[in-house]
């Protein structure tokens, strides 16, 4: 602002009284340098801070297992520390980009809230969560126009590994942990030199600049070990809060409504009515859904469909309440004082009763009880697993459905660490029963629904006819008929996850059996299913997951992501429903892609396989020590 002399004071400025004249601004003065407050335009700091950026990618993407979006991340990350530098280094400002770029941020972050999730990937709050803060790094990476703004690169990259770790014993996400906490303690060293330089620069202009190399290095030291420490002991309380923001699955409800508003969404880890088979190829993701302690090694069922349609099964049956009496009248009394907490409640028992298509126990001739302990580990779980058909079930879910036909729903999402017993009857194994089992005998409403075919046209429903009796012609009973059908398909289809989608407006079973003849395990189970009631056998399609891979522990079982699967069930009388497993001997002709040979070893195994690699990497490092 300009000063003008005052009527009392001469043109010159000077004062009449030998006062010194005083000129009032509006406005601050702009420092003088850009980098003042911050210090020098740092190229390694910039490096560090993607160095902590990519390591949070590389752990959620280890889960997602889809290597086009996880090129796809560290190609936008790297271009938005390289754009902002530039910008930086050339004096160009960011600030218009501000308003702008947090309302995209906004905007990303509540579009992977609610449909974030990857080919074969977990349908959770919190695989959710983590997809949305990728896209709230990427972002990020584009408006650092200070220190202060790369070093809060921190703070989400932290919480994505936090999710990550929390859900997962892998070592790559172990490494990832420790590639983080390196570039976080050297981006934190870093920027603090970078402060003193400027407070130096400053309060002592032209003087020289004290070495600070020794207390940067123990500075280092005591951040590193800090950092584990930290992660350590934050990680279930960050995963406790995450819970509570989103209680009783309201993320899920929301989540799950705007799905079910989208042509063509489903759901993942929740009830669904349908089933769409051959949709194209998908990945077998690493990610634990899961323990199970059961002293067989079982498949754990989740639901089970009973209406084809050509291209889907869909479950026709309704879900009912099941109500635990006393429990009842204990809650209803607890809600009267206000104090009762369902998320802290003692587990219930529900007694499940055996449905229409379901046999009594007692009419299960040669059948067992297993009990087996489930320990959820991914939080957002409504659709509960049991083996074969489950009597019983204690839980601390406070309202329990049941279909009827195997398919267990809680009333809210369980979280992580939640665990919950069901107690199940298991059909006979004797063969000699198996066999003697008589069609005739087969209870009506069961033959209604379970040997339903598609209205197809004459030439297509003769084949699979055909082709069904072909493979049975020699069996004379149901048991060895369903045999024969199993192992004619594992001998003439192959496994295939890379698999394209089938044609929507041909029926999935037979362009598989005659045309295709690949697919995964939707169209073996379909295939399975639909061939056994073409010979007249009732059967149905069941989904859930394998047994898992064992721990050291005996009996227990860790069950992932790559476990879910998907099998065929086949009814006998007096016996019950009985598993089929329509992939058992046949071929596996999946690609072994890259990602997959990777997991043969650590990230760092992997960084040393790379070349030059490692060598640019060590060097980096150096550079920031010194």
């Amino acid at each position: 602002m300009t000063a003008f002399p005052s009527p009392n004071e001469p043109a010159d400025g000077r004062s009449l009284r030998g006062k010194e004249r005083i000129t009032v601004s509006m406005r601050a003065e702009a420092p003088r340098h850009a980098e003042e407050a911050d210090g020098p335009v740092s190229p390694w700091l910039y490096l560090a801070g993607l160095v902590v950026t990519l390591s949070a990618l590389y752990a959620v993407n280890f889960g997602l297992e889809d290597p086009g979006f996880a090129l796809l991340t560290y190609i936008l990350a790297s271009g938005g520390y390289g754009v902002s530098f530039l910008l930086r280094s050339r004096g160009v400002s960011l600030r218009g980009w501000q308003v702008p770029m947090l309302t995209l941020l906004g905007f990303f972050f509540l579009l992977s809230l609610l449909f974030g999730q990857s080919a074969g990937a977990i349908d959770a709050p919190s695989r959710n969560l983590q997809i949305a803060l990728t896209w709230v790094v990427i972002l990020h990476s584009y408006t650092l126009n200070n220190n202060g703004a790369v070093l809060f690169a921190c703070v989400p990259s932290m919480t994505m590994i936090a999710l990550v770790t929390t859900s997962t014993t892998e070592v790559e996400a172990q490494n990832a942990f420790l590639i983080f906490c390196c570039a976080a303690t050297f981006l934190m060293v870093h920027e603090n030199y970078l402060r003193t330089q400027a407070y130096i620069a400053q309060k002592r202009a032209g003087s020289g600049q004290p070495a600070l190399f020794g207390s940067q290095a123990l500075l280092a030291v005591g951040c590193f070990f800090g950092a584990i420490l930290v992660a350590r002991v934050t990680a279930i309380p960050m995963q406790f809060i995450g819970q509570r923001i989103f209680p009783q699955g309201a993320l899920n409800a929301l989540h799950n409504a705007i799905k079910q508003s989208v042509p063509g969404a489903t759901s993942g880890n929740t009830e669904r009515t349908s089933y769409e088979l051959a949709t194209g190829p998908i990945t077998a993701s690493e990610s634990p859904v899961m323990e199970v302690t059961c002293d067989s090694p079982l498949y754990w069922r989740t639901q089970t469909f009973d209406y084809y349609t050509g291209h889907s099964f869909r479950n026709n049956s309704s879900l009912d309440p099941l109500v635990n009496e006393s429990f009842q009248d204990t809650r209803a009394e607890a809600l009267k004082q206000g104090f009762f907490d369902p998320n802290s409640g003692k587990p219930i028992q529900y007694e499940i009763p055996a449905g229409m298509m379901e046999l009594a126990d007692a009419d299960m001739r040669g059948s067992r009880e297993a009990i087996q302990l489930f320990k959820i580990l991914i939080a957002g779980t409504t659709q509960l697993s049991g083996a074969e058909r489950p009597k019983k079930l204690t839980t601390k879910a406070t309202s329990l459905k049941s279909d009827g036909v195997g398919g267990l729903v809680a009333g809210f999402s369980l979280g992580s660490s939640d665990e919950y017993t069901v107690t199940s009857v298991l059909p006979t194994e004797d063969v000699s029963l198996l066999r003697s089992a008589r069609s005739e005998e087969v209870p009506g409403p069961i033959k209604r629904v379970y040997l339903q075919k598609p209205t197809h046209s004459d030439e297509e429903s003769r084949k699979l006819a055909e082709l069904a009796g072909l493979w049975t012609k020699d069996a004379g009973n149901d048991y060895d008929k369903a045999l024969a059908i199993q192992r004619n398909i594992a001998q003439t289809c192959k496994y295939n996850l890379n698999v394209t989608a089938a044609p929507r407006d041909r029926d999935i079973v037979e362009y598989f059996l005659l045309e295709s003849k690949e697919g995964y395990c939707d169209s073996f189970g379909s295939a399975m299913t639909m061939m056994c009631r073409y010979a007249g056998i009732p059967a149905r399609m069941a989904t859930g997951f394998l047994t898992g891979d064992p721990t050291e522990q005996k009996n227990r079982y860790l069950v992932k992501d790559k476990h879910r699967h998907i099998w065929t069930e086949v009814f006998f009388a007096h016996i019950g429903w009985v598993k089929f497993d329509a992939t058992d001997g046949a071929e596996d002709i999946s690609p072994k892609q890259e990602q997959q040979q990777k997991r043969a070893g650590s990230l760092l195994t992997w960084l040393v396989a790379q070349g030059m690699g490692p060598k640019l990497i060590g060097l980096t490092l150096l550079c920031l020590m010194a």
